[in-house]
């Protein structure tokens, strides 16, 4: 390889486990003067190990690849507006489907297709029809977040198993009196910016929504069960959201549609 220069590379690099990431570390720091490695992951915390050996610092670079704009997820809807012969006036449309997508192409798609079929557009037109917006669209979104609720949902809402006394609830504005796992759930489905919250986000949503206070530590410690219960649900995938440094990500495009279009508060908070 190293007459050749040909690159080694990890890819899933966060899926190596912990106990053998250091000693993988330790490998790589030894190839890097002789071959380049390039290393893919999705969790940025996966290259800490990476970063913590000391003759690697300065050799290793992080190049993060940015999700996918609006404006680069309204194009997929002009596309295939343009295929059926279909016209979006002011991209009204494509602009709404995009904003619902939590910068996820693969759900764009869905959405798009979703809508097509609800208009009754499976082909191409022969004459140019023109969309409207609907009054139902949050009906129409419904719909396809109930029927997309990521398994793991119920898992995160409950929480770990209690032992001894009962949870403390939260009594809500509105009524709703979840305990800290629903709250927080509560709180993430009404982040500004979809995908990504810090504590502090979630703490002032709830200072405005919820009678009492919630601390940021309660708040902390709720996301750290939760993302442990994201990554021992995981299956083969990623988890579907992790905590770190006090910044919660939510790693699967579909739970953050299904906590702001599911409609899932009135029955699951009250219930608790």
């Amino acid at each position: 390889m190293n007459i050749l220069q040909l690159p080694i590379v990890i890819d899933d690099f966060h899926y190596v486990p912990a106990s053998i990431r250091t000693a993988l570390s330790r490998t790589i720091k030894s190839l890097i003067p002789a071959i380049p490695v390039l290393l893919i992951a999705v969790n940025a915390e996966a290259f800490e190990a990476v970063r913590a050996e000391p003759d690697l610092n300065g050799r290793v670079w992080r190049l993060e690849i940015a999700e996918w704009s609006q404006e680069e997820l309204g194009e997929i809807a002009k596309a295939g507006f343009a295929a059926l012969n279909v016209s979006d006036p002011g991209e009204g449309i494509g602009s709404l489907l995009a904003v619902e997508s939590h910068h996820s192409p693969f759900l764009m798609q869905q959405l798009s297709l979703d809508f097509m079929t609800m208009e009754g557009i499976l082909q191409r037109q022969a004459d140019t029809r023109i969309l409207a917006r609907r009054e139902a669209m949050d009906d129409f979104f419904y719909r396809i977040a109930r029927r997309t609720m990521p398994p793991v949902f119920d898992d995160l809402l409950r929480g770990p198993g209690v032992r001894g006394t009962a949870r403390v609830t939260r009594t809500l504005r509105n009524g709703l009196t979840p305990d800290i796992y629903g709250a927080v759930l509560y709180a993430l489905a009404r982040i500004p910016n979809p995908g990504k919250a810090h504590v502090t986000d979630l703490r002032a949503i709830l200072a405005r929504d919820a009678v009492q206070a919630v601390s940021s530590q309660d708040i902390s410690n709720a996301l750290h069960q939760m993302s442990r219960i994201a990554y021992e649900r995981r299956g083969d995938s990623d988890p579907v959201l992790v905590f770190r440094r006090e910044e919660v990500h939510i790693l699967d495009p579909i739970l953050g549609f299904f906590l702001r279009r599911g409609r899932w508060e009135d029955e699951a908070l009250t219930a608790q």
